[in-house]
């Protein structure tokens, strides 16, 4: 997690630099140029799926789930981390103040009024991918969960680059932020639980 925070605090230094922008925009327009008003619609179609609804949606479903389970420690993580990685997203991106790309007429309507770094969309599938996979620890079915899951993050990140409305680096620091305040939250728990455990 220490490495996580490090290299977030790089990308965070490499927004700041014109030329790290400039050398952005150039990959989205190299992006752009290689895709159709068809398949754009496509992402734009996929890129619901990494909204903060569904999130948000499937993160009570997976609450639900832990709570019927008898496992208040699990549902308390994902509550918890869930709603800290998208409170925190939010002021990230209100103390960057990154302008959102604008080199071209992107389909998503009026996506300028929030922020660009870090990415939203990155940080809440990053998130909810990573609440699924770490009680999996030792699961059988956990290389076939995390294939599916970085997939989903991968398709998500995709779409925010066809669709022109994020640069490489937002994406990344949304994963970032999003992987390191849900296994923040897993070791707070864990460790809460182990002291109720050790306590006579």
């Amino acid at each position: 997690m220490i490495g996580s925070g490090i290299l977030f605090v790089v990308f965070s230094a490499l927004v700041r630099i014109p030329a790290v922008t400039d050398a952005e925009g150039k990959v989205l327009l190299a992006i752009h140029s290689m895709t159709t008003k068809g398949f754009e619609r496509a992402m734009l179609n996929l890129n619901a799926i990494g909204g903060p609804k569904p999130i948000y949606a499937f993160a009570m479903c997976l609450a639900a789930y832990w709570l019927q389970k008898r496992r208040p420690d699990l549902t308390a993580f994902v509550v918890v981390g869930c709603g800290l990685s998208g409170g925190l997203n939010l002021a990230l991106r209100a103390a960057f103040h990154r302008h959102r790309p604008e080199l071209w007429h992107t389909l998503i309507y009026d996506h300028s009024f929030v922020w660009s770094f870090p990415s939203g969309h990155s940080c809440l599938v990053a998130t909810i991918s990573s609440a699924v996979l770490i009680p999996m620890a030792a699961s059988r079915t956990k290389t076939i969960a995390t294939a599916i899951a970085c997939a989903y993050c991968f398709v998500v990140a995709a779409t925010t680059l066809v669709l022109g409305v994020h640069y490489p680096i937002d994406i990344l620091a949304g994963w970032l932020s999003g992987w390191i305040v849900i296994y923040a939250t897993w070791l707070a728990i864990t460790l809460k639980s182990k002291h109720v455990e050790t306590e006579p």
